[in-house]
């Protein structure tokens, strides 16, 4: 059956009901596409550190790899520095002779030699041919006298005759002494004429133009200064050569060295005789023929060895020189005080160079220094040497620490002079301190050493040996010892030291510092100058 439904016109919307329950969820749709990604936000906070797990146990070792290639060689490293000298290997085996080398040329003159000794007497020569008639022989002796006559009646004095001509004057004996040729010529540098070099060290030049000298002399040295005990200063008669192994005859250079750093103006001082430092020198040499030098008084003797301690590492001594016989009267040239030269002795080092104990005096410096002289004393101050240790004075005194010393003014004019001190011979007085003469005839012998035969001694010093037996002194000597060479030598100290040796010898100990070895000293010539005075 087919109902026809006509639509009416719409009614009145009725009232919300009642919501209904949820219903069942239904299936998830298919996922969207992905949106476009949105902006970063803020970086949280960081969450507390987790606790750290246990260590797992350890993996076992894997297999060795193949070695690798060897790498490419690396550029050489700078070269090192040169090591220390190593101790002289022992001496080879002698050699085959070599040829005969072609004869050379003839070398320049050499030095005069010494005019003391005489060589041993040569062979007869053979007969020579008849001499001519000799002169008319001198009358003959006297006869006998005749017997005694009958004695003559006594007769009166007869008038007084005219006094005769005044008679020549006599001959000094004083100007017979020549030393075999050698004379003494002497003189001083003041300190205003001085170069300072550096803060330690200074150089006087010796002009000895007035001693006329033809070969190079022998020279020493010593400082007068008033500055007691605020400065020492050391003379070590270093001389220092003109040119490689030559010493002008007429000029000289010394090295003057001061324990303490001067100042400019403490050198300034020294130069305007605030401090009154003068250097003192005596040359021994051979003028020319018609060169009249002075003549000098010399008188050596030894001190004691009551040595006094000055403070920490200096040592006093006063020496006595009265045995001299020479007055401190009014000033002037009879009576003007001598001048002093001093080398250091002692008779424990002998043939060693002891440095773990103080003993060797030539391990010292400054007693060149003369201080508060007169001409019956002076006195002396000594230091170690840089970076040394003194003994106290009573060990000094039991190393047998003395100083030698020669004293020398110029010959005071004397009617009644005689043969002997002194005009032509020093004075030796007996040594050790005493005053008491030895002899009035004392003799002088003086040579130089070669620039071999030297020895190393330690890490820092050289050695050398000194023979005088050819002086042939029987009883008693004073030795007076410098250093002469090239430039270097300026650095040396200790040249004027020694230890007599148990063979009557003596043992020279230069300090280099260590900068110089035994085997430099032929390269720079360094030579040992000595004088004895002995009998």
């Amino acid at each position: 059956m087919q109902i026809d439904v006509t639509a009416g016109q719409l009614g009145i919307v009725g009232p919300k009901g009642y919501q209904g329950y949820t219903g069942v969820r239904g299936f998830q749709g298919p996922r969207g596409n992905t949106g476009q990604k949105g902006p970063q936000g803020p970086r949280g906070i960081q969450g507390p550190r987790g606790m750290e797990g246990v260590k797992g146990t350890d993996g076992s070792s894997g297999k060795h790899g193949s070695t690798g290639d060897d790498g490419a060689t690396g550029p050489a490293g700078p070269t090192g520095r040169q090591g220390r000298s190593g101790p002289r290997g022992g001496e080879g085996n002698l050699g085959k002779n070599g040829p005969n080398g072609k004869p050379g040329t003839a070398g320049p003159q050499g030095n005069r030699g010494r005019q003391v000794w005489l060589g041993s007497p040569g062979p007869p020569g053979k007969k020579g041919p008849p001499g001519s008639p000799g002169r008319a022989g001198d009358p003959g002796a006297p006869g006998d006298r005749g017997d005694k006559g009958l004695q003559g009646l006594v007769a009166s004095n007869g008038p007084t005759g005219i006094p005769g001509p005044p008679g020549r004057p006599g001959k000094s004996v004083c100007s017979t002494g020549n030393m075999a040729g050698q004379r003494m010529c002497c003189g001083k540098v003041p300190a205003k004429e001085w170069v300072r070099k550096s803060a330690y060290t200074s150089e006087a030049t010796i002009d000895m133009g007035k001693c006329g000298f033809v070969e190079a002399p022998m020279i020493f040295s010593s400082i007068d200064s008033k500055s007691e005990g605020s400065r020492s200063l050391n003379t070590e008669s270093n001389i220092i050569n003109t040119s490689p192994d030559t010493l002008d005859p007429g000029k000289a250079r010394v090295n003057i060295r001061t324990s303490v750093a001067e100042s400019a103006s403490a050198f300034n001082k020294m130069q305007t005789g605030e401090w009154n430092w003068v250097l003192n020198w005596c040359a021994y040499g051979v003028p020319a023929a018609t060169k009249k030098l002075p003549t000098y008084e010399v008188c050596c003797g030894q001190s004691d060895s009551n040595w006094k301690q000055n403070g920490a590492g200096l040592l006093k001594l006063d020496v006595d020189t009265s045995g001299c016989g020479w007055d401190n009267g009014p000033a002037g040239a009879p009576n003007r005080p001598p001048v002093y030269f001093t080398t250091a002795t002692d008779t424990t080092c002998g043939n060693e160079l002891f440095t773990s104990t103080p003993r060797c005096a030539s391990r010292t410096e400054g007693y060149q220094s003369i201080y508060s002289k007169t001409s019956k004393s002076f006195s002396t101050y000594m230091r170690p040497l840089p970076g040394g240790n003194l003994p106290v004075a009573a060990k000094a005194k039991e190393y047998n620490w003395k100083l030698n010393w020669c004293a020398v003014k110029p010959y005071v004019p004397n009617k009644n002079a005689a043969a002997g001190f002194p005009c032509t011979n020093s004075r030796l007085l007996k040594g050790a301190g005493n005053q008491d003469t030895f002899t009035d005839f004392g003799s002088m012998c003086c040579d130089t050493s070669t620039s071999g035969g030297w020895r190393a001694a330690g890490g820092d010093s050289i050695t050398n040996t000194l023979d005088i037996s050819q002086c042939k002194f029987k009883k008693i000597s004073y030795l007076m010892t410098n250093i002469r060479g090239d430039g270097p030598v300026s650095e040396m100290t200790g040249a004027t030291g020694y230890s007599p040796t148990t063979d009557g010898k003596y043992k020279i100990y230069v300090n280099t510092g260590g900068k110089y070895k035994f085997y430099n000293a032929a390269q720079y010539h360094f030579r040992i100058q000595w004088c004895a005075y002995g009998r």
